[in-house]
C-alpha cells in the first residue's frame, strides 16, 4: 500500500510542476514560442485527435453530466461546459487545479 501512495504522490508532484507547461501543449500559452508550437503540432497529434474525438462524442445531448478524472488544466472541462455539460473535474495535483480554476473563471 505504501508502494501506491508512492506512486501517486510522484505523479502529483510531478504534474504540479508541469501543469503550465502542460496545458501550453494545447496551445493556449502566448509565451510559448513559435518552434515549439509548430513542434507540438507535429508531433502531439494523437493528443489534438483525441481531444477532438472526446469533444465529438459528448456532443450528445443524451449525455448532460460528465465527471472529468485527471482533468488537469480543465482544457477538456471548458469544452464541455461550452456544451452545456454539467462538469466535475478532479486532479491529484493542486497547481493542475489551481490553473483550472483559474482558466475556468477567465472563461465563463
Amino acid at each position: 500500500m505504501d508502494n501506491k501512495y508512492s506512486v501517486e504522490k510522484e505523479v502529483e508532484q510531478f504534474f504540479d510542476g508541469y501543469a503550465e507547461e502542460f496545458d501550453s501543449i494545447y496551445g493556449y500559452n502566448p509565451n510559448r514560442s513559435f518552434i515549439d508550437s509548430i513542434v507540438d503540432r507535429l508531433f502531439r497529434q494523437a493528443m489534438y485527435k483525441r481531444f477532438q474525438k472526446t469533444l465529438d462524442i459528448i456532443d450528445d445531448e443524451t449525455i448532460k453530466t460528465i465527471l472529468d478524472v485527471g482533468s488537469g488544466s480543465g482544457r477538456y472541462c471548458v469544452e464541455y461546459v461550452k456544451l452545456n455539460k454539467t462538469v466535475i473535474g478532479i486532479d491529484l495535483a493542486e497547481n493542475m487545479i489551481n490553473l483550472s480554476k483559474n482558466i475556468m473563471q477567465s472563461k465563463f
